[in-house]
């Protein structure tokens, strides 16, 4: 997983395993104590084999130098655009590069198998 932040982004590497996980990342932590505790009673009676399991990798994390904004930066760009015609980068096609090969990733995960994505036509191979 992902998290992205304003000028950061920390990237988790979660094990997954046959069984669903619980707790960490879901809503378990929203409910009262008590339903908590009854939550997870129930679960590692259903899920004996949960119990032991190895904590996931130590997150990572990126972040953008002390003092950098940026909204700053895009907002220059933007007005370079505007007042001088220079080229835009982040436009639809860097935005649908972006999002797209997510997209595939999702699709290869609930569908259970490998989906292909060539670059430079923006195509499903």
């Amino acid at each position: 997983m992902i998290d992205f932040g304003w000028n950061d982004f920390t990237i988790y590497r979660n094990k997954f395993t046959s069984f669903p996980n619980i707790g960490g990342w879901d809503a378990l932590d929203t409910y009262p104590e008590a339903m908590q505790r009854e939550i997870m009673r129930s679960y590692k009676q259903k899920y004996p084999q949960s119990e032991g399991l190895q904590a996931d990798a130590k997150p990572i994390r990126f972040m953008a130098p002390e003092g950098y904004d940026d909204r700053f930066d895009h907002f220059v760009n933007f007005f370079e655009s505007v007042r001088n015609g220079k080229p835009v980068v982040e436009d639809a096609a860097f935005g649908f590069r972006a999002a797209a090969p997510c997209l595939a990733c999702n699709e290869s995960y609930f569908q259970k198998k490998v989906i292909n994505w060539d670059p430079v036509r923006m195509k499903l191979i």
